[in-house]
């Protein structure tokens, strides 16, 4: 399914935008293919922050991209953003950011942002 970018209140909308469609459909498809995998979420306690931060990410950095939580699966590491500002004009309360695992240096690639997490996912305190 492409994403339209006419919808008021869409279910998922692309991150950074303007952005063309043929990108769009790409951070679409990467997100639904994330969204059925079963995912239990950690959250990230900036409270107690790990000297050696989350995926070697540093608490500043961590906050500017709103990470709550952060996640392991097979093959990648994953960070799931709790929008601080959301909803219309601003994108969705939810964002999804991976990379490679074993790729410490490697750019962060974002998935979009959606208003409703996908039910295989669970978060702590949910």
């Amino acid at each position: 399914m492409s994403y339209d970018p006419n919808e008021i209140t869409p279910e998922w909308e692309p991150a950074a935008w303007p952005i063309s469609q043929s990108m769009a459909d790409v951070q679409k498809a990467g997100f639904d293919q994330r969204s059925m995998i079963s995912i239990d979420w950690s959250s990230i306690d900036f409270k107690n922050f790990p000297k050696d931060g989350v995926f070697g990410e540093t608490k500043d950095w961590l906050m500017s991209v709103d990470a709550a939580f952060y996640a392991n699966s097979s093959d990648e590491k994953l960070l799931l953003i709790d929008n601080t500002y959301f909803g219309w004009p601003d994108p969705p309360r939810w964002g999804l950011l991976s990379r490679l695992a074993g790729e410490a240096g490697s750019k962060w690639v974002h998935w979009g942002h959606f208003p409703d997490l996908p039910a295989t996912w669970t978060i702590p305190n949910a």
